[in-house]
């Protein structure tokens, strides 16, 4: 057959049909295709416009002009993940240097890295912008010798098996006529974005910025905000709180992500409300544990406000009470009720009695916040330890214990008060704290 009697005939995915205006064949370009999703990723080098990298397709993102020249040179996708959601394109570029001192170079390598699930920001901040670009300088040269390269003249691609095995060889020039070749892996590339410090930050990168971590917080109709964990493809609401004290309509949201603080407009007033306010979920790391905040973390003694971490440890901890409880006289055939307070809205409540496995389920009273069980009439069977247990995630605790006892005197009822606030851990623990 010849070829020009059947010619092949490229027939563009309706998301980026009408993006042959935006091509530039002096600009690096890239298209990632796949069963579900066409997208097509292309730079602007120069000053003005919107200089930067560019997606079409369904999603389309574009950069924040940084003022500064830039000049593109290569895009690299970084080879699919187990996790497709942690995808990254690379973009190898030269900025025009701003240090003004006569013996600095006049450009200097960067690469830029976006994550392809990027979906930019919400409406009116950035929106159709890119929220994960990261930058970071390339250097190519001989400490020793203090030789260096900064002419970023072109980048070529060797794939490997395994994604981080790939390797970039990116050719360099200086200001003395002379060349060299350096080599990078995207293990590298991926190391340095994920484990350096931001450009005049000295301190360790707070975990609720890491990649991964996605809080969200939703308004009520009550006035009410859900702060939400998302994980793993699997939401979780974390608290609900109640910012105003009378029933509102919330108008405005806005949160400032360096000092985690959340600002509720209503037509009556403005809140603030502090994300990293960890006490609400009790003084015990299992309750740290428990509560999966990203905002929360935990030292080994007390809260740290913003500073996840992974906790792993077998637990066998108890509380400032011993787990010895003080008895609770009742009169034979008298009706008393145990109370056993709820702290979690994601946890199982149920009764113990003489540490028996089978659980009493808890009297529905209309309240969340207490578990009671009733003893219908007092006698010696009844008689004995009863333990009010939690159960949350494969998670034991007990959050109180009474010790009652058969009275045949003529004293008083003994006063409901909590007879032990022991806490028993049973399980590992391998949870994010």
């Amino acid at each position: 057959m010849n070829p020009s009697d059947d010619p092949f005939i490229c027939t563009p995915s309706k998301d980026i049909q009408d993006i042959n205006q935006y091509i530039n064949e002096r600009e690096p370009s890239l298209l990632i295709a796949s069963s579900e999703v066409e997208e097509f990723y292309t730079t602007h080098s120069g000053t003005e416009g919107s200089v930067g990298i560019k997606r079409f397709g369904k999603n389309r993102l574009w950069t924040e002009n940084s003022g500064t020249e830039q000049r593109y040179v290569s895009l690299v996708a970084s080879g699919q993940r187990e996790d497709r959601l942690q995808d990254r394109l690379y973009a190898f570029y030269i900025e025009k240097n701003r240090d003004p001192r006569l013996d600095s170079d006049l450009w200097v390598p960067r690469v830029a890295q976006v994550c392809m699930a990027d979906r930019g920001g919400p409406k009116g901040y950035l929106q159709f912008r890119w929220t994960s670009k990261l930058s970071a300088r390339l250097f190519c040269g001989d400490y020793d010798s203090r030789l260096y390269f900064t002419q970023l003249v072109d980048v070529n691609t060797v794939l490997a098996e395994r994604w981080q095995d790939t390797r970039v060889y990116a050719l360099f020039r200086n200001g003395w006529g002379m060349s060299a070749v350096c080599v990078y892996t995207i293990a590298d590339i991926d190391r340095i974005f994920k484990t350096s410090n931001f450009k005049g930050h000295t301190g360790s990168v707070p975990r609720m910025t890491a990649v991964g971590l996605c809080v969200c917080v939703c308004t009520l109709e009550n006035g009410g905000i859900h702060k939400v964990l998302e994980r793993d493809g699997q939401v979780f609401v974390i608290a609900e709180l109640q910012p105003f004290n009378y029933t509102a309509h919330i108008l405005s949201m806005m949160l400032h992500s360096s000092t985690g603080k959340l600002y509720l407009g209503s037509s009556r007033e403005l809140v603030q409300i502090d994300l990293g306010s960890c006490e609400q979920y009790g003084a015990q790391c299992e309750d740290c544990v428990l509560a999966r905040d990203p905002y929360c973390g935990w030292d080994g003694n007390h809260y740290q406000h913003g500073q996840s971490q992974f906790f792993q440890n077998d637990v066998n901890t108890h509380g400032p009470c011993s787990n010895k409880c003080d008895g609770i006289r009742i009169h034979l055939s008298s009706k008393y009720f145990l109370n056993c307070p709820t702290f979690s809205s994601h946890a199982e409540y149920s009764w113990r009695h003489h540490g028996n496995t089978t659980a009493i389920p808890c009297i529905s009273t209309g309240s969340e916040y207490q578990c009671l069980l009733l003893i219908e009439s007092m006698g010696p069977e009844q008689q004995g330890t009863y333990s009010c247990v939690s159960e949350e995630r494969g998670y034991h605790r007990t959050l109180v214990q009474y010790q009652l006892q058969l009275d045949s005197g003529a004293t008083g009822l003994a006063s409901p008060r909590l007879a032990c606030l022991g806490l028993v851990l049973t399980l590992v623990l391998t949870l994010l704290c």
